[in-house]
C-alpha cells in the first residue's frame, strides 16, 4: 500500500501532531476535498475554486438546516443526506480556524452545544429560557420540560424523570458497557471543552432531530483539536424518535441503534476524530447491532453496500455507502474475532490511516488483507452458509449469469474490477444436463498479487463447495469444478483485493486518496466437460 511518494513507510501518515501547525495540516487532509460529491452546484463551486474548502464545509452544515437559502446563493445546490450530521459537523469544526471572522461566528453558532445559549435552536429545538434538567449515570443526560425539544412527560414509575428520559439513558449505559467489554477507550473526558456541564462525564442532549430527518449526532467543542488527535465529544439524541421521516420498526429499537451509533463515534474521537469517514461510519453501524443484538436497524444500508453493490469499493465514503460497509467489519469479525476492529482503531490512533490499520490489523491475526477481502466477497454470495445471521442478508448480485448445456458448452469474456470490490460470473447448467464437469480459466492482466478468484459451487439443499483458483506467475488460475445434476449454480467470483493509494488527493476514499489499483482486468473462460 503506498501513501505519499515522500513517506519513509508508505502505510504511515506524520508520526506525531505536536504543533498547531501539523494540526491544521491534518485538517486540511478532512477539507481536501467534497465529503459527498455528485455533481451539485455546490460541489461544482468548490471544484471550480470559486468557493474554500472551508466555506464548501460551512455551505454543507446550513443546508442541513436551511436548503433554501443556500440554493439562493447556489441553486440546485442538493440536501445532504440526513444521516451525515456527524460527519458533515465534524468537517466544519475542522474548518473553522480558517473561515473568515462572520462565518467563524456562524459555525460556532452551529456547532455550540443545545444547552449553550448562543446555539443555533434550529438544529435542536432548545429554546431560550426552557428548564434544563439533568440525570447522570455512566454519562450524564440532559433535558427540557417545555418546546419542541421536550421528550414525552410521561412518568409511569413517579421517578421524577420522564420514562424516555430513563430509557434513554438505559441505552447509553449498555452501549458503553459493551464498549468495555471489548476493550475500547472511554470517551475522553470534556473539561476541556468549550462548555462542559456537570463533570468530565460525555454529555448527550435530547432535542427535536426527528423534524429533520436526523436520528443523532456527535461533535466536538474540545480546545485540543487543533494539537491532538484525541478529543473530547458531546452528542444529541432525538426526543421521542416518534417522527415518520426516521421509518423506525420502533421508537424504542431507534433509540437503542442510535445511542450505540453515536456513543461509539464520542469513543472514535479518543483514537482520531480525523479518521476517514467510511472507517468512521461502517464500524459505527456494526456496533449497533453488536450492543443490541436483534436490533437490526443496520439492514436498511446493505442495499447500498458490498452485498447490494457488489462493484462499488469498500472504502468509498459517499452515498451512503460508508454506512452499508458494516458488512464488512461483521465478516471480520466473525472471521477473526471482534478484536480486529479495536485494533483497527488502536492503529488508526497511531496515526496509521483507515485502510492502512485495517490491513495491519488482519495481518495481525494471521491472515492477508487480500484474503479475508476475498472471502468476505465470496461469503456475500451464499450468506445463509457463512453469517450466523445470514437468513437475514440478501446474497449479494452478480454481475451477469449465463447458462450452459449442449447447445451452449462454453463461454468466454473480461470484465474489469474496482480497488476493494467484485464481480461476480455465475453459471447455471440448463435443464436436462446430467453430471457433468466445469473447467475455469481465469486470467489478470497486471495486480496478480492482490487479485483474488474464487469458485462456488452451490448445491440445490444450500450447500457450497469453495474452490480457490490460484494464480501463477503468467496471472492465470485454473479449476474443475462439478456443474450439472446435483449442481444449482456455479459462482465465479474475481475480487481486486488491491490497497494502494496516491493520498491526499481530495477524495473520499482511504487517506483522500486515489487508488492505484481501478479499472483492473480480468479474463474468464467456463468450458463444459
Amino acid at each position: 500500500m503506498r501513501g505519499t511518494a515522500a513517506a519513509a513507510d508508505p502505510l504511515r501518515v506524520p508520526a506525531r501532531l505536536t504543533s498547531l501547525l501539523v494540526a491544521v495540516l491534518a485538517c486540511a487532509a478532512v477539507l481536501a476535498g467534497p465529503a459527498v460529491a455528485g455533481g451539485d452546484s455546490l460541489a461544482r463551486a468548490h471544484e471550480t475554486g470559486r468557493i474554500s474548502s472551508a466555506a464548501y464545509n460551512l455551505e454543507r452544515a446550513r443546508a442541513l438546516l436551511d436548503l433554501g437559502a443556500v440554493r439562493r446563493r447556489y441553486p440546485g445546490a442538493a440536501r445532504p443526506d440526513p444521516h451525515d450530521v456527524t460527519g458533515i459537523l465534524r468537517d466544519l469544526r475542522a474548518a473553522v480556524p480558517l473561515l473568515r471572522a462572520g462565518e467563524r461566528r456562524e459555525a460556532e453558532r452551529i456547532l455550540a452545544r443545545p444547552s449553550d445559549g448562543s446555539g443555533d435552536a434550529e438544529l435542536h429545538g432548545w429554546q431560550d429560557g426552557a428548564v434544563v434538567r439533568t440525570l447522570c449515570s455512566e454519562v450524564c443526560l440532559h433535558w427540557v420540560e417545555t418546546g419542541p425539544a421536550a421528550p414525552p412527560p410521561a412518568d409511569k414509575d413517579a421517578s421524577g424523570a420522564p420514562d424516555w428520559v430513563e430509557r434513554s439513558l438505559e441505552a447509553l449505559d449498555a452501549s458503553l458497557s459493551r464498549f468495555d467489554a471489548l476493550g475500547y477507550r472511554r470517551p475522553r473526558g470534556d473539561l476541556g471543552s468549550a462548555s462542559p456541564e456537570v463533570d468530565a462525564r460525555l454529555d448527550v442532549y435530547l432535542g427535536d432531530l426527528g423534524r429533520h430527518g436526523f436520528f443523532g449526532y456527535c461533535t466536538t467543542d474540545d480546545a485540543a483539536a487543533w494539537h491532538s488527535r484525541r478529543v473530547s465529544a458531546y452528542c444529541v439524541l432525538d426526543d421521542d424518535y416518534l417522527d415518520p421521516a426516521l421509518r423506525l420498526a420502533s421508537p424504542l429499537a431507534g433509540l437503542r441503534a442510535t445511542a450505540a451509533h453515536e456513543l461509539f463515534h464520542a469513543v472514535q474521537f479518543n483514537y482520531d476524530w480525523l479518521e476517514d469517514l467510511w472507517l468512521m461510519e461502517g464500524t459505527a453501524t456494526w456496533m449497533e447491532d453488536v450492543a443490541f443484538p436483534g436490533v437490526h436497524d443496520s439492514l436498511r444500508y446493505l442495499r447500498r453496500s458490498p452485498v447490494g453493490r457488489p462493484t462499488v469499493p469498500l472504502d468509498v465514503g459517499r452515498g451512503g455507502f460508508l454506512y452499508g460497509n458494516w458488512i464488512f467489519w461483521r465478516y471480520a469479525a466473525e472471521r477473526l474475532g471482534p478484536r480486529v476492529v479495536r485494533e483497527t482503531w488502536e492503529r488508526a490512533g497511531r496515526d496509521e490511516y483507515s485502510l492502512a490499520a485495517a490491513r495491519r490489523a488482519v495481518q495481525a491475526r494471521g491472515l492477508t488483507f487480500p484474503r479475508l477481502f476475498s472471502g468476505f466477497a465470496a461469503a456475500n454470495r451464499v450468506p445463509r452458509a457463512v453469517y450466523r445471521e445470514g437468513h437475514l442478508y440478501p446474497r449479494a448480485r452478480a454481475f451477469a449469469f449465463h447458462a450452459l448445456g449442449a447447445s451452449r458448452p462454453e463461454v468466454a469474456g473480461s470484465v474489469t474490477v474496482a480497488h476493494l470490490a467484485s464481480k461476480t460470473i455465475a453459471f447455471r447448467p440448463l435443464d436436462g444436463l446430467g453430471a457433468r464437469s466445469l473447467a475455469l480459466e481465469v486470467t489478470v492482466g497486471r495486480g496478480a498479487s492482490t487479485s483474488r478468484v474464487t469458485a462456488l459451487v452451490v448445491r440445490p439443499g444450500g450447500g457450497v463447495e469453495r474452490r480457490r483458483l490460484a494464480l501463477d506467475g503468467a496471472g492465470t488460475g485454473r479449476a474443475v469444478v462439478p456443474f450439472g445434476f446435483g449442481v444449482r449454480r456455479v459462482d465465479l467470483v474475481l475480487v481486486n483485493a488491491g490497497t494502494s493509494y496516491r493520498c491526499w488527493r481530495g477524495t473520499e476514499l482511504s487517506c483522500r486518496g486515489v487508488s492505484l489499483d481501478d479499472g483492473r482486468a480480468l479474463t474468464f473462460r467456463a468450458t463444459l466437460r
